[in-house]
């Protein structure tokens, strides 16, 4: 990691993406690396910024039915990664545990709200909410190796995600990753599922309209 953005005072980390997000937020400060001084943006924060400061609005031309799929690395994985200073204790000389109280992380602060902030901004978007979301929404199972290892798991978990869809009657089931995109659409040409699965940011490229 760069030493100029591990000691800026002032810096903004962009993150195009769910899993470089996530990585920044989870993964490189379990690796040690401090990331307190830089402050971190998913690309849905950026824009929500922008026309919460009147830069920017969003539109669309024709009417719409979506649902917005809560992928691991935007959601669960992208909640903060807090240290601990403890340490590991045996009881019994047998079972490990800490002596003092540990964070547990369940994925509830993941970046959950931007896309619907941004969703619910589209005027002639309708934004209808899948039975499971946010942290209990079901893995896509096109990522961390999944597909590539157990083909045939993955294309059952973006059956499900397809399924759950399916049975809201929206016309389009959005996902902010982009692997989650690629395995779902995938599996919907598959099993002939109705609909069909968009990126995130196609869907906010084509509503996005600059403000003079």
């Amino acid at each position: 990691m760069n030493s100029h953005l591990t000691n800026c005072n002032e810096c903004v980390l962009l993150a195009a993406d769910a899993d470089s997000y996530s990585a920044f937020k989870d993964i490189y400060p379990r690796l040690g690396v401090s990331l307190d001084t830089v402050r971190i943006l998913h690309t849905t924060e950026y824009i929500d910024e922008l026309i919460t400061s009147g830069k920017l609005s969003l539109a669309l031309e024709n009417d719409i039915k979506v649902a917005l799929h809560d992928s691991c690395r935007l959601g669960r994985r992208s909640e903060t990664f807090e240290p601990w200073e403890g340490s590991w204790i045996r009881v019994l000389n047998t079972m490990a545990v800490p002596d003092s109280p540990r964070p547990v992380r369940f994925g509830n602060h993941g970046n959950y709200e931007t896309p619907r902030r941004l969703l619910s901004r589209i005027q002639g978007l309708e934004l209808v909410e899948l039975e499971r979301n946010r942290q209990f929404a079901y893995c896509c199972g096109g990522g961390a190796g999944v597909k590539d290892a157990y083909p045939e798991m993955a294309d059952m978990a973006a059956l499900n995600c397809l399924r759950e869809a399916e049975s809201t009657g929206v016309d389009v089931l959005i996902s902010g990753s982009a692997c989650c995109q690629r395995n779902m659409t995938e599996a919907a040409q598959r099993h002939d599922v109705s609909g069909s699965v968009r990126g995130l940011f196609d869907v906010l490229s084509e509503a996005i309209s600059e403000r003079a």
